[in-house]
């Protein structure tokens, strides 16, 4: 005779071969296809001068084993802004000509003619990106290169500059990558102002800060420093990172629900605290999707830019330069 415990016994094998099946039929319709990954290789320049091809992606990818954690791994890399040399380049064009909306116009007559009324610096520090975007903004834009002076005894420079150019300075523009949150140029925009903005305010200098990308939280911290300067400043933001660029915003469109949301961002900070124990997601937890040609940002995901070696091991796809 059946019994009711019986009963439900079969009820719970049944419902277990069901989750079993759906658990199966989930996994193989996640799998990531070779055309997809080959697709993403192909739109991507290269890193640090080599191609990312699409057998390093799929070892990338295999560091998980379930197709569905690979997938979810995939749609972080297909958001993923990989920017190219010739896009910076032609985003630094574009900059200056915002620049040269506030300031007087340069008049050329030779090709080899190059504007010296415009001083560029950069503020992270000797060895960091803002010198070498600071020197493509004046090779682009055709700046005298003597033009190109450190932030460090920044006003005695400027004036043995202006003595050799045998012209007045009117702009001064400071040349960055990225603002993530904000903090770090903020900082030294402050510090600069510090030594500066007395004689920047008394020569009638603008003050121009110029940054490929940022964040909207960036942006915003940025904009807000400016503002309290007692000189004339203003930031001129290239490429504004939406939503869609930072993996876990609120209101984003990466994600197809709350529950992927919520799967996507536990993988993200499980194999976050393996590689960048004190940032999981990034610095200021921004989950930044962003990758220049050299380098990355520390608030882009760590697990795109660093690894690990030990009992769970875990390889970069994007490896960061240590500085």
């Amino acid at each position: 005779m059946r019994t009711a415990l019986h009963d439900a016994a079969l009820f719970s094998v049944s419902l277990a071969e069901e989750y079993e099946t759906a658990e199966q039929q989930a996994e193989d319709e996640a799998r990531v296809t070779s055309g997809e990954i080959v697709n993403l290789a192909e739109s991507w320049g290269p890193y640090q001068g080599r191609e990312v091809g699409a057998e390093r992606i799929r070892a990338w990818l295999e560091q998980v084993k379930s197709h569905q954690e690979q997938r979810l791994l995939f749609k972080i890399l297909k958001a993923l802004q990989v920017v190219s040399s010739l896009q910076i380049r032609h985003s630094l064009r574009e900059a200056h000509a915002l620049v040269a909306r506030q300031i007087a116009p340069f008049i050329s007559e030779k090709r080899t003619d190059r504007r010296k009324d415009v001083a560029v610096t950069w503020v992270d520090g000797e060895g960091k990106s803002g010198n070498q975007y600071a020197t493509l903004y004046a090779e682009e834009n055709k700046i005298w290169t003597k033009a190109l002076l450190p932030a460090d005894g920044f006003e005695r420079a400027l004036n043995r500059y202006e003595e050799q150019a045998s012209c007045s300075v009117c702009a001064v523009v400071i040349v960055d990558d990225f603002i993530g949150s904000g903090r770090s140029l903020s900082s030294n925009i402050e510090q600069f102002l510090e030594k500066n903005a007395s004689f920047l305010r008394e020569r009638h200098i603008v003050l121009l800060v110029v940054a490929l990308t940022a964040t909207p939280r960036g942006e915003h911290r940025v904009r807000e420093t400016l503002s309290k300067l007692p000189i004339d400043a203003d930031l001129k933001v290239l490429h504004p990172m939406g939503k869609s660029s930072l993996a876990f915003a609120e209101g984003g469109t990466l994600w197809n629900s709350e529950e992927e949301l919520g799967r996507a961002k536990e993988l993200c900070q499980r194999i976050g605290q393996r590689v960048y124990k004190n940032a999981p997601l990034g610095f200021d937890d921004q989950g930044a999707l962003l990758v220049f040609p050299d380098t990355v940002p520390n608030n882009t995901l760590p697990l795109i830019h660093s690894s690990a070696s030990g009992h769970e091991p875990w390889q970069a796809l994007f490896s960061r330069p240590k500085n």
